[in-house]
């Protein structure tokens, strides 16, 4: 089956800190490039209120230490010594799913972070917050003691720190991985597309609606009925590297799958870390590389096979090779046929009586030329 992916949950980033003067970003990238941490606490966010909105204090924070020590964000008035105003927590609410997080905060000890700040200060704000792969470096506090993000090109928005991303193995320690630079797309037309199809199916109604935009070389089709969804705007593309996210929430009858992967094609690597009916996992399953590689715009079948399909069947995959994942995640997750090839309708959701599920994935396609394109797609599916 098609692999998990955690609800795309990002922390409110909407204040960000100008970039430091200076040689400050370089050295940080460089600084981290070199590190390996241990993750010191996850993030969530929580209704403690259960008034159904997210407000400032809705987040708490877990440590990662033998006790799975609780704070919520804003629980008391801040202070100079305690910017966010954590309030220890005697218990974690039991109603939180804990295989639910929306990020993860690391403290990097970075040695320009104490020529800002100063010793009394860095071990404050010398820490990254790490969504989706993605590494956010805490700058210190606003005013108003909404965290205060690293903002590179002046927008007033949070950046995450070129060419760099990070991942969490099986024993909570971060690595941060170099990724090829980037060139900016954003000067690019950016292409959308919408689809909405109502039908009836086994006696049910179903509605289904897949939206999509894209920039660059690598076009998408979000047509339900697209025979072939991905093409090129070009006649052939060599490409060195995808990278992949996708993200799952998948309720059907009593069933409830959630969780998120992330898919290095140059390193062969998919990463997954999510719950099925409350076991919660997280592993990686390694499969043979396949690129760098050429995509020929003349055979629609092999890009569409490449983007969706490579890493998405573990032990169904040719190009499987081994998993650190438990046993009952593919007892209970995969369904192959006798022959190995897996089933059209993974875990036969489309036969369930009801189900509500959603899907959303970003590619990442780098070109050998240094060119970087972008494809973002969502999907949603209900039966009542």
């Amino acid at each position: 089956m098609k692999k998990i992916s955690l609800l795309v949950i990002s922390i409110t980033l909407s204040f960000a800190m100008d970039a430091p003067s200076g040689d400050y970003l370089g050295s940080l990238i460089d600084y981290l490039k070199s590190k390996s941490v241990p993750v010191n606490g996850t993030f969530y966010q929580y209704d403690f209120e259960k008034d159904g909105k997210i407000d400032r204090s809705d987040w708490l924070y877990v440590a990662n230490n033998a006790q799975k020590t609780p704070y919520r964000l804003m629980g008391k008035t801040p202070t100079d010594q305690d910017a966010f105003g954590w309030l220890l927590l005697t218990t974690i609410p039991k109603d939180l799913n804990l295989n639910n997080p929306s990020g993860y905060f690391v403290k990097i000890d970075c040695p320009k972070d104490y020529e800002l700040y100063g010793q009394k200060h860095a071990g404050a704000f010398s820490w990254v917050y790490i969504v989706n792969s993605k590494v956010y470096k805490l700058m210190g506090a606003k005013s108003n003691h909404n965290f205060d993000y690293l903002d590179i090109n002046g927008d007033d928005n949070p950046d995450p720190l070129p060419n760099l991303s990070a991942s969490i193995d099986t024993s909570m320690q971060v690595h941060f991985n170099t990724i090829e630079s980037q060139q900016s797309s954003s000067a690019e037309q950016k292409y959308t597309c919408e689809e909405r199809i109502e039908k009836s199916y086994q006696g049910s109604q179903v509605s289904m609606v897949r939206s999509s935009w894209y920039q660059g070389n690598v076009k998408y089709n979000c047509k339900l009925n697209a025979l072939n969804p991905w093409s090129l705007a070009v006649e052939t593309l060599a490409v060195n590297n995808i990278i992949r996210t996708e993200n799952y929430d998948m309720q059907y009858d009593r069933h409830h799958l959630q969780g998120t992967a992330t898919y290095n094609y140059k390193s062969g690597s998919v990463h997954i870390v999510g719950s099925y009916d409350n076991k919660a996992f997280n592993c990686y399953e390694y499969y043979r590389k396949i690129v760098p590689l050429t995509l020929h715009n003349n055979n629609p079948d092999e890009i569409e096979n490449i983007m969706e399909e490579w890493g998405a069947d573990g032990p169904c995959d040719e190009n499987f090779l081994r998993t650190t994942c438990p046993a009952w995640y593919y007892n209970e997750l995969q369904e192959c046929t006798a022959t190995g090839q897996k089933q059209s309708t993974p875990l036969g959701i489309l036969s369930a009586k009801k189900f509500n599920t959603s899907f959303m994935r970003d590619f990442a396609i780098y070109e050998n030329s240094g060119k970087v394109d972008l494809v973002h797609t969502e999907e949603s599916y209900k039966k009542e």
